[in-house]
């Protein structure tokens, strides 16, 4: 039986009620982490369930690829979350603290996506992976985007100070915008596109400038339009047309879609004075139910997709948990080390908080941006049939989506239920040297 998109949507919106009821009424952990362990869990009931009918985890995986959860996230979802998330960035404080977010973000990401690549492709030498510089270089660059949401709302619980959230949630909008950059510039490299030094530049920054500048001509639009319209209504439809049409534009031109949306929600967000009140409060509380439900329904389906891993397991399965147990801990020191020595240079000009780099490596949560990416890596014969890629050419597609998982699975369970210790520790030694 093949699920039709509706019915598909239907579904998981069905499975994300239900289980965002039962985390609120009797987990009460932070929404991101709840949905998320749920939707595990019902993945293990359905690989459970497949030990007395094997037809049963088949069939939910079939379902789960005709979602298409890599086109979902980054054709629709993508513009819509990084939109909400940036309407509340305060524009004062990132003014302020903009040179160290921007350096953190570019860090964060390129920084990263080099250390995985040398460290792991060590590994896979060592280890008989079989993995390449530029298949480890892509794994680094779709691996490196973090997830604020939960360690934002842990900040706002324990009153951290304003300059350490902003410093969080902006370096991780804009990482994610830099990340899908990087990553494209390394699918080119991989395809054979702009292969050299000055291509790449150029695509970086293309990339890069173009999502900026559309933003910027979004966001002045959008905020003068809601202006003159007048009418709450009409204010929403037009945030909702930045968030869409303004997205899909935007990568259409090969400019960042991602990097876009951050600038254009930072200034529609920041424009009080060319909003009324009635439009503020529409466009807050509208985009804040979209930022809620699309989050839940994204790591719900982030849960679920073990069941499309396991199925890429075999025939390679122990090598496949190797890499993924193995790209856990270089991914997380890789986060460290890119950030170490932007963070020792910047605080000879600005104040940053005692743990400020465990608080951005142990609370580097990832979420449904990497695995889309991930998946975006085709099967071994399209890779041979689209891009005549060769034996030794060919990505590893369930190594490197089993090595995703794993980072991101982790990251959420056991990073984000054990980083609000860390901030309130954090935060109670500020106060009480202050």
């Amino acid at each position: 039986m093949e699920l039709t998109v509706y019915q598909g949507i239907g579904v998981i919106i069905t499975i994300t009620a239900v289980v965002s009821f039962i985390n609120k009424r009797f987990f009460r952990l932070h929404p991101t982490i709840g949905v998320m362990l749920a939707g595990l869990a019902v993945a293990v009931g359905v690989v459970v369930a497949g030990l007395f009918d094997p037809r049963i985890p088949d069939t939910a995986r079939n379902w789960m690829n005709g979602l298409q959860f890599n086109e979902l996230v980054l054709n629709c979802m993508l513009g819509f979350l990084l939109f909400s998330g940036s309407l509340h960035v305060d524009m004062n404080m990132l003014k302020q603290r903009g040179w160290p977010i921007g350096v953190f973000a570019l860090a964060g990401v390129v920084g990263t996506a080099f250390i995985v690549a040398f460290a792991l492709h060590a590994l896979s030498n060592v280890f008989g992976l079989g993995l390449n510089f530029l298949h480890c270089l892509l794994f680094g660059a779709l691996i490196s985007p973090t997830d604020p949401i939960a360690v934002l709302a842990i900040l706002k619980q324990v009153g951290a100070p304003k300059d350490l959230e902003i410093d969080v949630s902006g370096e991780s909008l804009f990482n994610d915008g830099v990340g899908v950059v990087m990553f494209l510039v390394v699918v080119h490299l991989l395809t054979g596109q702009n292969v050299s030094v000055p291509g790449v530049i150029g695509l970086f920054v293309l990339e890069a400038a173009g999502g900026v500048g559309l933003g910027m001509v979004y966001g002045f639009l959008g905020s003068r339009l809601i202006r003159l319209a007048g009418e709450a209504r009409v204010g929403v439809l037009i945030t909702l047309t930045i968030a869409s049409g303004g997205f899909l534009l935007a990568n259409a031109l090969h400019a960042s879609g991602a990097l876009a949306m951050v600038v254009a929600g930072v200034m529609v967000g920041n424009r009080e004075n060319w909003l009324d009140s009635p439009s503020r409060l529409a466009l807050d509380e509208f985009w804040e139910v979209i930022d809620e439900v699309g989050n839940a329904i994204l790591f719900v389906l982030v849960g679920l997709e073990i069941l499309v891993v396991r199925g890429e397991w075999l025939p390679e399965r122990s090598s496949c948990l190797l890499a993924g147990a193995l790209a856990i801990p270089v991914v997380l020191l890789a986060r460290a080390g890119s950030l170490i020595v932007p963070l020792s240079l910047l605080r000879l000009k600005w104040k940053f908080h005692r743990n400020t780099l465990a608080i951005f490596t142990w609370g580097g949560l990832r979420g449904g941006l990497p695995f889309a990416m991930a998946l975006c890596v085709p099967p071994a014969s399209e890779q041979i049939a689209k891009y005549h890629a060769s034996p030794d050419q060919i990505l590893n597609r369930p190594m490197i989506l089993t090595m995703t998982y794993f980072v991101v699975a982790f990251s959420i369970i056991v990073q984000g239920l054990t980083i609000k210790p860390l901030i309130r520790q954090s935060v109670e030694k500020e106060s009480a040297q202050t």
